[in-house]
């Protein structure tokens, strides 16, 4: 049954990882059964991470997430600074940086710019782009890497 719900059976996971800034193992800190996920239910759940992960003795920093809805309005409950700050939620003095996940960003724009009908990128009306430089641009380079490396059959 879900968490959020007790009444209804869990149709999604909410998955809190820790991720240290100097490398070391990715730590999966709770797994949470869900149905129907909110922003409230997703920040409480961080922040009850965050004090058990502080507990522990680390310092959570903050947080990085994908553009999803739910991921979007979960941003705005935190007391906003910047576009990518906010005041900690265990603590008012600290800062929690609130970033995306580069990996998905790339993914989104790629993905809608070659959905996109003239496969054009503009910024503010001007035509920055055109996904047919970004296929030419990847042809000359991987004709450059063969070329410097051939590809051989040898195991290292």
């Amino acid at each position: 049954m879900a968490l959020n719900n007790p009444n209804e059976k869990a149709t999604s996971m909410l998955c809190v990882m820790l991720r240290c800034l100097h490398g070391g193992p990715s730590i999966m800190v709770s797994v949470n059964p869900v149905h129907k996920l909110t922003a409230k239910y997703q920040f409480d759940v961080v922040k009850t991470d965050a004090a058990a992960v502080e507990k522990a003795g680390c310092t959570h920093i903050g947080s990085i997430t994908d553009n999803h809805k739910i991921n979007q309005q979960y941003c705005k409950l935190f007391s906003r600074m910047t576009d990518y700050q906010a005041r900690h939620p265990l603590a008012e003095d600290r800062v929690w940086f609130l970033l995306f996940d580069t990996v998905h960003f790339i993914k989104c724009i790629r993905n809608n710019w070659i959905t996109e009908k003239q496969q054009l990128l503009s910024v503010d009306g001007k035509k920055v782009g055109c996904f047919d430089d970004v296929k030419n641009l990847y042809d000359s380079e991987r004709s450059n890497i063969l070329k410097m490396a051939p590809l051989t059959n040898t195991a290292v």
